[in-house]
């Protein structure tokens, strides 16, 4: 950022009415940026010399001298009236009719608001980063627990199985191979279903051609729902 506010600097310099300027709070400038609430560094405040406000915006040349060219400019104040509109010169004799005491005890107040109001938004901040941490751990462990409970085994099946819907007990969705072989187990114990369960699981991880896989699949899942019916 040095580079480019130096240059903003430049683009200034001798300008009337109008100053860019760096304070190394860190030394002689340490009481101006003190009165000034400057806290961190890089610091940008602009306007009124005596009511400096903060700068949010862009960082970089472009930014910095738009903002520049819009806003540095000679404002309404107690040594500048002439450039002040009736209201504004209302406020200010308001207040210059005010004592030192009435001026500094409404001064603490709008400064005690505005603390009370930077204290609360940081609060609320907080708990909400503490939920977020909460509501991420909770959603972690579900995933993990939902996972664990067999999904991906649930997944790998499916995928397995390919596209037949049939149930041993409705029979809509069988194809006709289906139905036959149902019909022929179903006259079998199941003594014969744990055999021939167990005969397709050893034959599972033997090299065959696609289809003769899907249809050890369909067998092997018509065999898993009548030994457990």
């Amino acid at each position: 950022m040095k580079p480019d506010w130096d240059r903003l600097m430049g683009d200034f310099d001798g300008s009337d009415g109008k100053l860019v300027a760096d304070v190394d709070c860190t030394a002689a400038g340490k009481p101006l940026c003190d009165s000034n609430g400057v806290q961190g560094f890089p610091t940008i405040k602009y306007g009124d010399p005596s009511n400096l406000e903060k700068y949010e915006g862009g960082r970089d040349y472009n930014a910095l001298k738009k903002f520049a060219d819009e806003n540095l400019k000679p404002v309404c104040s107690p040594g500048s009236l002439e450039l002040c509109d009736a209201e504004q010169k209302a406020v200010i004799d308001k207040y210059m009719a005010m004592s030192d005491a009435e001026l500094d005890a409404a001064i603490k107040d709008g400064d005690d608001k505005i603390n009370a109001a930077e204290a609360t938004f940081k609060a609320e901040v907080d708990k909400l980063q503490a939920l977020h941490k909460t509501l991420t751990s909770d959603k972690d462990n579900q995933i993990a627990a939902v996972k664990a409970s067999g999904l991906s085994a649930m997944k790998s099946v499916k995928a397995w199985a390919g596209s037949s819907k049939c149930s041993v007990k409705e029979q809509a969705e069988c194809s006709e191979k289906e139905k036959t072989f149902i019909e022929k187990f179903n006259a079998k114990s199941k003594e014969d279903w744990e055999k021939q369960i167990a005969r397709l699981k050893k034959m599972m991880g033997s090299p065959m051609k696609a289809e003769l896989q899907q249809w050890l699949i369909f067998r092997f899942r018509i065999l898993m729902q009548l030994n457990s019916a």
